[in-house]
Order: structure tokens, then sequence, then C-alpha cells
């Protein structure tokens, strides 16, 4: 939280983006977050969370289900209605 209102009052002046974005490797390195944060790599952040390719992504994970999901009713809503989650 305190990394959020760091940013917010120093950087984002107009951004209207979403805090995933801060954290993640992408925008973490550009700010000196990237110092103070230690960022998982991509298969380790798999077992976290899917998004947008939730079949390919569940392939790319050992097929095992993660943590947890995005948008899981915007993105192949089939594929999470077959595991069970509506």
């Amino acid at each position: 939280i305190e990394i959020c209102k760091w940013y917010n009052r120093f950087w984002a002046k107009g951004y209207n983006g979403h805090e995933d974005s801060v954290f993640s490797a992408h925008y973490a390195r550009f700010f000196i977050l990237g110092f103070f944060l230690k960022l998982p790599g991509y298969k380790e952040a798999l077992q976290f969370a899917f998004e947008k390719s939730p079949e390919k992504e569940f392939e790319q994970n050992g097929r095992q289900l993660p943590f947890g999901c995005h948008a899981f009713r915007r993105y192949e809503p089939e594929f999470w209605e077959k595991h069970g989650i509506k």
C-alpha cells in the first residue's frame, strides 16, 4: 500500500492504468520499485493467476489451475466452466 501511495504521489499524475501494471516486470524495471521488489518469473507467476489465455496458460502450467484468475468471465469462460467456476 505504501509503495502504491508513493508511486501515485510522484509518478501517476494522469495515469489511469491498473495497479497490476505498477508491479509487473514490464513497468517495475522503469521505476525505482524494481529495486525494492523481487518479481517472479513467468512460470512462477502462472502458479498465481491466469487471465487472457487460460487454456494455453493451463498447459504451460503443467495442467494445474492457478491460485486465482483475472476476468474469468471475460476470457474463455468455457474453460473456467469446465473446471467448475461459473
